[in-house]
């Protein structure tokens, strides 16, 4: 038996007219198309921002002109709220007071309806109105002398009296029994599925 001897390919030095050159594929992408497309969507952009900036630079000038200029519908307002914060410096308020004044007169002048700003201090205000209604006594009708009672007064009657009989009263008569739920088809209805 001969022992195996493998056959060794030539070494090629330079160019190898057998093997492809190195390099990428050109068959699959066209360099020259996606660099051009990337070009025109770059100039496209460019245009499209240009022509959103032009339009926004027109509207804006037209409404200056419009209306005048863009801060003379509350130049007495500002005037009036730089003279209330000069009183407050004149009389030594602090820099907290000063801005926490300006805010609020900038609040009452901002038109209704108006976002809630401080949820904690509106529900501790509507508690306190729930309060003075449910613990004092308020006229409900000083005409007719109707008279709103504490509601701890109202349960104290209500145990001793009880509750007012409804002797008058009339009941409502019920043309059909209920159904808990369960819905019945009429004979004559057209989903009736005897029909």
């Amino acid at each position: 038996m001969q022992p195996y001897k493998p056959q060794i390919t030539p070494q090629l030095y330079g160019e190898n007219p057998g093997l492809p050159s190195e390099g990428h594929e050109t068959r699959d992408v066209n360099v020259k198309a996606v660099l051009g497309f990337l070009l025109a969507l770059a100039v496209s952009g460019i245009f499209v921002f240009a022509v959103c900036f032009g339009v926004y630079r027109a509207f804006n000038s037209y409404v200056d002109k419009a209306e005048g200029g863009p801060a003379t519908w509350n130049a007495s307002q500002d005037k009036e709220e730089t003279d209330t914060r000069n009183q407050l410096q004149k009389q030594g308020a602090n820099r907290t007071a000063i801005e926490q004044s300006s805010y609020e007169s900038r609040v009452e002048r901002f038109p209704q309806p108006r976002l809630q700003t401080d949820d904690t201090r509106d529900m501790q205000t509507l508690r306190e109105q729930e309060d003075l209604q449910l613990d004092n006594y308020m006229w409900a009708d000083k005409n007719a002398g109707k008279v709103v009672i504490p509601i701890d007064r109202a349960m104290d009657i209500i145990a001793q009296r009880g509750l007012p009989s409804m002797q008058n009263a009339q009941t409502a008569a019920v043309a059909a029994p209920y159904t808990l739920g369960v819905t019945r088809v009429e004979a004559n209805s057209s989903h009736d599925p005897k029909r």
